[in-house]
């Protein structure tokens, strides 16, 4: 069933984090999603038709964006964003760090 969105704030230590936002209402502003993580692999799921921004920080880890791969962070922060992302709505900011660990970010 549908929800509606409320933002999303996750502090993780160990484990995978999937957030899949097929199912949910978005509002016609910015909905954020801030995951801090210690080691684990982060996973998002984005309906085609939402925009995206995502701000990516590792220590150690790789990051899968959309089939565009970065096979090597180390100590680096990555920055993608869609390019009608200012512009079009929904929208959603993902913000994310993690220390030793990957994200994978896909369409469903």
């Amino acid at each position: 069933t549908a929800y509606g969105w409320r933002d999303v704030n996750i502090h993780g230590l160990f484990g995978n984090k999937i957030i899949d936002l097929s199912n949910t209402v978005l509002p016609n502003d910015t909905a954020v999603i801030s995951i801090r993580h210690f080691m684990g692999k982060i996973e998002v799921y984005v309906p085609y038709e939402v925009e995206v921004s995502i701000h990516h920080s590792s220590v150690f880890g790789r990051a899968h964006i959309f089939g565009k791969h970065h096979w090597k962070l180390m100590n680096k922060s990555l920055l993608y964003q869609r390019e009608k992302y200012d512009t079009s709505f929904p929208r959603v900011k993902i913000i994310t760090s993690v220390f030793s660990g990957d994200i994978e970010v896909k369409r469903i």
